[in-house]
């Protein structure tokens, strides 16, 4: 697929790095020269330098040949405004934003946003969880794009199969959220055993993402 990210610091490079990993095309728009140098270094990818509200600056990014747009701006005015022009002036079939207010959810849907997330919401739902760690709140610094979520599937070969997670030396500002295993999906607690193939959700603090996906050694999932 070809996949149009817009605006986001974090977000756009974890996002370009894993897409990337699962052979997507992938244009980046930001309009912070410095991190479009830095991403397209990071990842090889094209990245137009501009404001993605600007129906040229969409056009000058191919839009019209995406397959799919991403807006993930800290704004949900522009967010909103990417995901219209998107699909208005350059018939993008599918359109993404992330949505940094909740209440903002329902008013993307209705006017025609194929995918709203909410990591407010998301991760509220994790934190309120009656198994999830103790202190949990303290690691989820939300705002900006300083949290990375990690969808990881472990490979036979990791470090970490075999060991219950309180066993493991975490990165500071970081927890295993979610484990799938096969048809079952659960949260964690310190006694939870990592198996192979497991598929996990791991919630990190933008500067130990990194740290977190070599502990456990495995694959974007």
């Amino acid at each position: 697929m070809k996949i149009l990210l817009v605006g986001g610091h974090y977000k756009a490079h974890f996002l370009a790095k894993s897409l990337k990993a699962k052979r997507h095309e992938v244009v980046v728009i930001n309009d912070d020269v410095e991190w479009c140098k830095f991403l397209t270094n990071a990842h090889d990818i094209v990245c137009v330098c501009g404001d993605g509200t600007k129906p040229f600056i969409l056009e000058d990014a191919r839009a019209a040949e995406m397959d799919a747009v991403a807006a993930i701006t800290n704004k949900d005015a522009e967010n909103l405004v990417i995901c219209k022009l998107a699909k208005k002036l350059f018939g993008v079939k599918r359109t993404l934003a992330v949505v940094n207010d909740p209440k903002n959810l329902e008013v993307f849907t209705r006017l025609g946003v194929d995918k709203s997330i909410s990591a407010t919401e998301m991760l509220s739902e994790v934190i309120e969880s009656e198994t999830v760690f103790a202190g949990v709140q303290s690691y989820l610094p939300l705002e900006n794009g300083r949290i990375a979520c990690l969808d990881m599937v472990l490979s036979g070969d990791s470090p970490v199969c075999g060991r219950a997670l309180r066993e493991l030396d975490m990165p500071q500002g970081s927890i295993v959220g979610i484990i799938v295993r096969g048809e079952k999906t659960f949260v964690p607690n310190g006694d939870s055993v990592l198996r192979a193939e497991d598929k996990i959700i791991v919630l990190t603090s933008a500067a130990a993402a990194d740290d977190a996906t070599a502990l456990f050694g495995a694959d974007g999932g």
